[in-house]
């Protein structure tokens, strides 16, 4: 069983970050774009709730987890990118 600690570092160290960035209030494109990776991976693959995975995201809403989930899912490249992550995380 995979834990949400294990994505993240796994996201991080694919967008070349510090982990604790992803669960900061910073909002930069290359932090966001990790940060929406990581919570779609535990939307998608852990099948954690919106609310929890918030709470592990430094308190955001279940709205904000959805919309980065939505960012990914819109975005094949970005989506190809979480793929891989989980091949990695997974491999």
């Amino acid at each position: 069983y995979l834990k949400p600690e294990v994505v993240i570092n796994a996201v991080a160290k694919y967008y070349d970050l510090p982990p604790e960035k992803l669960s900061s209030k910073l909002r930069s494109a290359d932090i966001a774009k990790a940060r929406n990776v990581a919570m779609w991976i535990c939307r998608d693959y852990l099948e954690m709730n919106l609310d929890k995975i918030g709470s592990y995201f430094g308190g955001r809403t279940h709205s904000t987890v959805l919309h980065g989930c939505n960012n990914v899912d819109d975005d094949p490249k970005i989506k190809k990118e979480a793929e891989e992550i989980i091949k990695l995380i997974t491999s």
